[in-house]
């Protein structure tokens, strides 16, 4: 008779090993908080605490923005290659509404430009910001 468990234990992944999650949601209001809670839930998981803060801010802002400008669905994907986590939010418009085009003291990709790394937000296709 076989004694190995079945099915056989997983060992969690090593703290520098890569990974990636992503979430999608529709253009609904309850979107980024579902997104925050999912970020908190991962980082704690993968033992980065000390992450939460800046990413759930991260986070916050560029699914509001999409939930307010995109009118449709969005995704978050978080991506850990340590020790860097990058934060992504993408959604279904086009193009960047013209106050996140203009950088506006007052939107949320401005708190991101501050409080990420500056640069690190962009544009493409499938509209995305990252932090």
């Amino acid at each position: 008779m076989n004694s190995e468990p079945w099915p056989p234990a997983l060992e969690p992944l090593a703290f520098t090993d890569p990974w990636e999650y992503e979430l999608a949601f529709p253009g609904d209001p309850r979107g980024p908080g579902i997104a925050r809670m999912t970020l908190r839930a991962v980082l704690a998981a993968h033992g980065v605490p000390e992450l939460v803060e800046r990413a759930e801010l991260l986070t916050s802002e560029l699914t509001t923005n999409s939930v307010r400008h995109a009118k449709g669905s969005a995704s978050v994907r978080m991506r850990w290659v340590h020790p860097v986590l990058r934060v992504s939010v993408s959604d279904t418009a086009p193009y960047l509404p013209a106050a996140l085009r203009s950088r506006a003291p007052d939107t949320g990709l401005s708190v991101c430009s501050t409080t990420g790394r500056p640069g690190s937000s962009h544009s493409s296709p499938r509209h995305a910001h990252s932090g």
